[in-house]
């Protein structure tokens, strides 16, 4: 009813260095009426300041001009704690600009001395609505930062399998949530290979490294992204304006990384650009297959479709996967084309006019990548390393690593540790 109390709903401060405009606030103008309670006054910023650290008042009525620390600077300490509070100015009019400042610092009004009580009362009610409105969107926020992960999920997941039974929603969502989703660009797929010892939960420890180092490098660079983790890969989206080597190099840098926490071997591929939402499908499809033919098991690799990396026939495949087994052995050309009851020379024409390189030039890049993991470890000596590679001439070992790596093998665990 009129003139009834209602419950204590808001907290406020009140500083002023004029003890009669504080008491005035106080004693003139019924709050409780309002649902407003003053918890404290104080008669500088200072002091006001350490009040609002100790009481968490919802509004703060503040005088423009005080010792010890004025408004501007009480606005601006207020800013940078975070205070979850809204405040009001007063000031008298020779102080108006200075007054006008304190807006542009974050206060939500001011007003002029001598203060009309029902101008004020306005004010703060209109002060606390904002406040509300703040509030509820700051929760608002919060929960759709919870939910986004999820909705990111199911949002690529659609895009992925082409259902676009809901387009409108679909498009909807993006537009409301401006998710950043290029409509337009690249697909990038990453996976963790096949290890027999690896489970469940390290792929998926592995995955979420994966995509937190990938999406790390693309943050250092700005470039736009949209993503998740699934149950066995992670997808990525990157706008068109990039070109494809670029976005090579980006994801080649996340996967450098992530080899510095992880041991799991993975896979990442590229697809031509997508020029609209509804090619995704097609997309995916290009990144994984591009991912899933690679030329060097057991080796982190990247690569984009369309380039001879991705085209590689099922039998030079398989004579890498043997070479992975037995790179250590003395391996030769007849012992693999053995292995696939083929003739030395088809097995070699294959190579050159598959991989554009011989099939001893595999074998021996093979064998350096791995040299290069041992040597990034720092636990066996060079010799050591040489016998396991495949080499039981440490010299000749020393030879052939530099003449691809560019340093002796003494030198590179230093460069790149």
């Amino acid at each position: 009813m009129e003139g009834e109390e209602v419950a204590v709903l808001y907290k406020m401060l009140v500083i002023d260095d004029e003890y009669l405009v504080r008491l005035g606030i106080q004693k003139t103008i019924p709050w409780e009426k309002y649902g407003i309670q003053i918890v404290g006054e104080a008669a500088n910023g200072q002091q006001g300041l350490e009040l609002a650290l100790e009481l968490s008042p919802d509004i703060i009525i503040c005088d423009v001009r005080m010792p010890l620390m004025d408004g501007l600077e009480f606005v601006q300490r207020v800013n940078e704690l975070e205070l979850d509070c809204v405040m009001v100015m007063l000031s008298g009019y020779k102080d108006f600009d200075y007054a006008k400042e304190s807006l542009e610092g974050g206060a939500f009004a001011y007003l002029l001395k001598p203060i009309d009580n029902h101008e004020l009362v306005q004010t703060v009610l209109g002060a606390l609505e904002h406040l509300k409105k703040k509030r509820a969107s700051a929760v608002h926020y919060e929960h759709l930062q919870k939910a986004l992960p999820s909705m990111a999920e199911k949002l690529l997941l659609d895009l992925i399998t082409g259902d676009f039974t809901q387009a409108e929603t679909l498009r909807e969502t993006i537009r409301m949530y401006e998710l950043p989703l290029p409509e337009q660009g690249y697909l990038v797929y990453g996976q963790i290979d096949s290890v027999p010892d690896l489970d469940f939960s390290k792929e998926q420890q592995g995955l979420k490294e994966l995509y937190n180092q990938i999406h790390q490098v693309l943050e250092e660079q700005n470039v736009t992204h949209f993503g998740s983790v699934f149950e066995s890969s992670v997808v990525f989206l990157v706008p068109h304006s990039l070109e494809q080597k670029m976005v090579e190099q980006l994801c080649q840098a996340g996967v450098e990384r992530y080899e510095s926490y992880e041991e799991a071997v993975v896979s990442v591929g590229i697809s031509q650009i997508y020029s609209h939402l509804e090619g995704i499908q097609e997309a995916h499809k290009q990144a994984k297959q591009a991912a899933g033919r690679k030329l060097f098991p057991t080796i982190n690799t990247v690569a984009s479709f369309g380039t001879t990396a991705t085209q590689y026939k099922p039998q030079v495949l398989e004579a890498m996967e043997f070479i992975a087994e037995n790179y250590h052995k003395n391996v030769t050309v007849k012992m693999v084309a053995d292995s696939l009851y083929v003739s030395e020379s088809y097995l070699m024409h294959l190579f050159r006019d598959n991989v554009g390189k011989t099939f001893n030039e595999c074998l021996v890049e093979y064998r350096m990548l791995m040299a290069k993991k041992l040597l990034q470890e720092g636990k066996l000596r060079v010799y050591e390393i040489a016998h396991r590679v495949g080499y039981s001439d440490p010299k000749y070992f020393s030879q052939i690593f530099r003449r691809h790596v560019g340093v002796p093998p003494s030198q590179y665990g230093d460069e790149h540790p």
